[in-house]
């Protein structure tokens, strides 16, 4: 045996059983009585919103859904600009559901959202990002929307691809952030 090598092993399985455990841990908070798993199931599945996206310095912003489906959501403005539906997490909180997610697109970087369902309507902050190397942008914006009667109609899977094809060749008539 190599000297140093026993303790780095050790500390490898203890940092291992800490994950291991923290994983198995019901996390405090969840839904009332509501499995561990109801965190990444999606309580808003098959649910649209529809609003408006717009800068959070108050500018005025364009009209845009919100789809949750399959554990997913996106946004009608950000697939076309290359970012991937994105899993989302839900917290209830008495009568509301806070909701977290990151979509993410290979050229236009990173929209982080954060937002709450009370009744039928939704509020998210979002913070976009994109790093470069020399410098990054962030920029927040806001959406503000209320729930559809439409019901999601597009599967994950088709709006990855058009995601990922928008992020080769935009879709024409598309403004993205950059």
């Amino acid at each position: 045996m190599v000297p140093g090598n026993g303790h780095r092993w050790v500390s490898r399985a203890a940092a291992l059983g800490l994950t291991m455990l923290a994983a198995a841990t019901p996390i405090a908070g969840v839904a009332d009585g509501a499995p561990h798993d109801a965190l990444m199931r999606g309580d808003l599945d098959g649910k649209v919103f529809v609003g408006t996206f717009a800068p959070a310095d108050g500018a005025s912003g364009r009209q845009d859904a919100l789809s949750f489906r399959g554990g997913h959501f996106w946004s009608g403005v950000c697939v076309p600009c290359g970012f991937v539906p994105a899993a989302y997490w839900v917290r209830k909180v008495g009568d509301e559901i806070h909701f977290r997610g990151e979509m993410v697109s290979t050229d236009s970087g990173t929209f982080d959202y954060a937002g709450v369902v009370n009744g039928n309507r939704l509020v998210a902050t979002v913070d976009w990002r994109k790093d470069r190397w020399y410098w990054s942008v962030r920029r927040q914006f806001r959406f503000e929307g209320e729930l559809s009667e439409e019901t999601v109609t597009s599967s994950v899977t088709e709006m990855v691809q058009r995601a990922r094809k928008a992020a080769v060749t935009p879709e024409p008539d598309v403004v993205c952030p950059l």
